[in-house]
């Protein structure tokens, strides 16, 4: 029966190619063959990506307006890129109201409502998934066409305005009175190419004035990018020992492909050996330790290793460490206080909570003598927290 069928799906696939619907474009992009749908529109999938796939119905103002006979709705895209619908009185609704409106009215608004929320909802996810994916690799586009693709559309326009871009030495973001640096000051674009800004390649106090920017402004970015803790391998040891008496869960292993991190195997209670494990950028063994009940099998990261300090290097570092400190936090470990440089306040925060939660009495009161003594000038950020 399979056999049977191969041709005739071959044939529907090629069929495929030649439509212009934006359902199939989706279709060849989660069939990872974008590239060849694109070719043979002389074009890529880069292009595409940019252009029709991240085409949403709103206006120059994120808006889209429906009318229910008895009044009307806006839906209206947040600065977090998030929709909300706004009755003509100003007030906030969670949806459409049906109450009072035209029957047929509120029926075709639905339907077209509900079209846009997963139209947006998957442009914005797909597109911050490609910016964290330029985020740790430093790919970037020219200045122009980026000036394209983030001013020309709307929801990606929105999305820029939660990214600190980088030129040459110099970061700006987009604002909604244009582009501007961590001083507040107008960012003229040049014609270096723009990519995702880094912690690792920023100056200490330009960092620290993009963290009070989206502090400031209530913004949470879509990943860590200001956020993430730097190492320097130049002036910290990063040694092979770095997390033993950790232990991992295999949870915080599978599925993190995103953050460089691969499992393969299956999570197997009697076979846990057929687990295998892989890192960008990173050379690590990893032990098996035992089993527990809800987490299931757990790991032991030692032996690492590096040849080149990279970004990927430095997120999986990063996400590594968070694991470790939480880990110690659990036990009342003090030895954590090795791997708080590099981390935030905000992180700092978080750790401090975890171990009030926790009653981890001693790791508390070294959390807070670190605080204190590391960041006594930054305290407007001390209720701010990260959603790890």
């Amino acid at each position: 029966m399979v056999s049977s069928m191969e041709p005739v799906l071959r044939i529907f696939r090629t069929a495929c190619l030649y439509s212009e619907y934006k359902c199939v474009m989706d279709f060849f992009e989660k069939m990872n063959d974008l590239e060849g749908y694109a070719r043979i529109r002389g074009t890529d999938a880069e292009t595409l990506r940019d252009t029709a796939l991240s085409a949403v119905d709103l206006d120059e103002n994120g808006c889209h307006t429906y009318d229910l006979g008895n009044q009307t709705v806006t839906a209206r895209l947040t600065a977090e890129c998030t929709l909300v619908f706004e009755a003509s009185d100003g007030i906030i609704l969670k949806s459409l109201p049906k109450k009072g409106s035209d029957e047929k009215m509120y029926k075709k608004a639905k339907a077209e409502c509900s079209n846009l929320i997963n139209d947006v909802n998957k442009v914005i996810k797909k597109r911050f998934d490609l910016i964290f994916s330029d985020f740790l690799s430093g790919s970037g586009k020219d200045a122009k066409s980026w000036l394209t693709v983030y001013t020309e559309n709307i929801a990606l326009k929105q999305v820029a305005k939660l990214i600190v871009w980088q030129q040459g030495d110099k970061t700006f973001i987009l604002s909604d009175n244009g582009m501007i640096d961590s001083r507040g000051n107008e960012y003229i674009l040049t014609a270096d190419p723009v990519i995702v800004a880094h912690p690792m390649e920023m100056q200490a106090d330009d960092l620290e004035h993009w963290q009070k920017y989206f502090y400031t402004k209530g913004l949470k970015q879509p990943f860590e990018q200001v956020w993430e803790p730097v190492h320097d391998p130049e002036t910290e040891e990063i040694s092979g020992d770095r997390y033993a008496g950790c232990l991992i869960s295999y949870l915080s292993f599978v599925d993190e492909q995103k953050h460089g991190i691969y499992v393969e195997g299956e999570d197997d209670e009697d076979f846990p050996d057929s687990l295998s494990f892989d890192f960008d950028g990173l050379y690590a063994d990893v032990y098996l330790i035992d089993f527990r009940w809800g987490t299931g099998w757990r790991f032991e990261i030692d032996n690492i290793s590096f040849k080149n300090y990279t970004r990927q290097t430095n997120h999986i570092i990063a996400y590594f460490d968070r694991l470790t400190v939480m880990n110690r936090v659990e036990k009342d470990d003090i030895s954590l206080v090795q791997l708080l440089p590099g981390f935030t306040l905000a992180q700092i925060c978080d750790f401090i909570t975890a171990a009030q939660k926790a009653n981890a009495v001693n790791v508390l009161a070294q959390l807070l003598e670190y605080k204190n003594k590391t960041f006594p000038d930054f305290d407007l950020m001390e209720k701010f927290s990260l959603d790890w």
